[in-house]
């Protein structure tokens, strides 16, 4: 069984209010999967993306979000997918919503994906971002379950390959590569290289701009165009990406805030919670206590 973290205790009162909850646990027997479950009446989530992908369905009420240029809303019988680095946030409905996501890695999704194809396949690629599918809401929601309380491997195994198959052969492209998100080619490849190798620092967009070999302006109409971010927001957003594997290494929120570029501790927190919906010091725990099957 995996461990759990409940979060009610460190919840961030700026941006959480009365009825909020987060439960967060990793799951080490499939390269530390992340597992949310949370229930979210006043949070929301800033503008941000994942290097993994996002798996999940609303249990009551509705969350709004934006995902690929397009508002959308997301109810009880739909399950939501979204594909890595795909810009996104998030937010309640007027009834709040409570949900339960998981976070599968690029190397488990194709490794699940060659194994149903029982060929070397790329890494899959899911064509909506919302579906209504209430069948899979209830598997997933059976998956959920299983990885938060079961202490039977084959139960979890199981569960996962069958529950994922299925999301699979309905809805992902199991046939194209992953669509490169980012510009890794020309001028925007070569900020995000020049910033991914100075997260320690503070950076003036001069600097930024000047290894892109761009003015500033076209920089930030190039970058957005791209990636859907500014360059400080996707810079933010590697950050955090960064404080994640250092926390999960069991690092100090402090010395991780220091490491990744943070003014300080409190900075990596406000922008921790607002993309990944817990505090740092909590994340960390998730890892220090996890189980070791």
């Amino acid at each position: 069984m995996a461990s759990i973290t409940d979060q009610r205790s460190s919840i961030d009162p700026e941006r959480m209010g009365q009825g909020d909850f987060t439960c967060f646990w990793r799951d080490s027997r499939f390269g530390d999967l992340e597992c949310l479950r949370a229930e979210f009446h006043n949070h929301v989530y800033a503008p941000h993306s994942h290097e993994t992908f996002v798996v999940g369905f609303i249990e009551r009420g509705a969350e709004l979000f934006e995902c690929r240029g397009a508002s959308l809303v997301a109810t009880p019988g739909d399950v939501s997918f979204v594909n890595p680095l795909e810009k996104h946030d998030g937010a309640p409905g007027p009834e709040g919503y409570a949900y339960r996501m998981l976070y599968p890695s690029t190397d488990l999704m194709q490794q699940l994906a060659s194994e149903l194809m029982d060929r070397p396949t790329g890494i899959p690629w899911f064509r909506q971002t919302i579906v209504r599918d209430p069948e899979a809401a209830r598997l997933l929601l059976g998956l959920h379950e299983t990885l938060e309380t079961s202490a039977d491997l084959l139960a979890r195994d199981s569960a996962l390959c069958t529950v994922m198959a299925k999301l699979l052969l309905r809805h992902a492209d199991l046939t194209a590569a992953l669509p490169a998100v980012g510009g890794e080619k020309g001028a925007v490849g070569a900020a995000m290289d020049f910033m991914r190798s100075h997260l320690d620092r503070s950076l003036g967009l001069d600097e930024v701009a000047a290894a892109a070999g761009l003015d500033r302006f076209r920089l930030i109409r190039a970058f957005r165009r791209e990636t859907g971010f500014t360059p400080l927001a996707w810079l933010t957003n590697q950050r955090v990406n960064a404080a994640r594997l250092l926390l999960g290494q069991g690092e100090s929120p402090a010395d991780v805030a220091a490491s990744v570029g943070f003014f300080d501790q409190a900075h990596l927190g406000k922008a921790f919670k607002a993309r990944i919906g817990v505090t740092p010091g909590a994340y960390r725990s998730a890892f220090l206590g996890r189980a070791t099957a």
